[in-house]
């Protein structure tokens, strides 16, 4: 009796010390972060663009995005909010690069001037302008009504912020360069000149 409680005992020591001896090692995969992000600004700009591009860049995560423009612009409102967004997110240490391959007009001219990275297609266009230049060059008298009202309560304080922000981007730019790009009516500038002045920081030449 003796003998077997003895060669009981032994034999579960062996088992428990097996089990105590054993590692299951469960492999599991890494999540690798989201860095980047392409964000498409296609066709004109609507109240709801600005909304659509906070959900564009709300992910903590993402260290750079791309802005793919084709646009001839829209709502300046929406416009200065997607800047200000933009220079949110540069204070973060996010940083961007804007890219046409057509067109960038207008609003969408002032978002490809926000890159850190300025990328043009030979082909491609910018145009500049505020909104009481558009007026002017479609020959409206903003001192008149029905516009007296409205250009101090909203046309003239927005022209003083796109002025603003334009300053700030193209820095590298005497002020009366930027004064006569924004206030000379649309200001159309190919990909080639673009690249010349330094508002592109890149010149894709199309079949080279």
């Amino acid at each position: 009796m003796k003998k077997l409680i003895k060669t009981l005992a032994l034999a579960t020591a062996l088992i428990f010390a097996g089990c105590a001896g054993s590692v299951t090692t469960v492999e599991t995969k890494k999540v690798r972060p989201v860095r980047s992000k392409t964000v498409l600004i296609n066709g004109s700009f609507y109240e709801s663009s600005f909304e659509q591009f906070m959900k564009e860049t709300e992910d903590p995560r993402i260290k750079h995005y791309t802005l793919r423009i084709t646009s001839s612009g829209g709502d300046a409102y929406s416009c200065t909010g997607m800047i200000s967004r933009i220079l949110e997110l540069k204070k973060r240490g996010v940083t961007f690069t804007t890219i046409t391959y057509t067109k960038a007009f207008s609003a969408g001219a002032f978002i490809f001037m926000m890159g850190d990275n300025r990328i043009m297609h030979q082909g491609s266009q910018l145009m500049f302008h505020t909104v009481s230049s558009q007026y002017a060059y479609e020959e409206k008298d903003l001192f008149a009504n029905p516009y007296a009202d409205q250009a101090r309560r909203t046309i003239f304080p927005l022209d003083e912020n796109i002025e603003r922000l334009t300053l700030y981007a193209m820095d590298y730019l005497p002020e009366a360069t930027v004064w006569a790009l924004l206030y000379s009516g649309p200001m159309f500038i190919t990909a080639t000149d673009a690249y010349e002045l330094g508002i592109a920081t890149e010149l894709i030449k199309t079949g080279e």
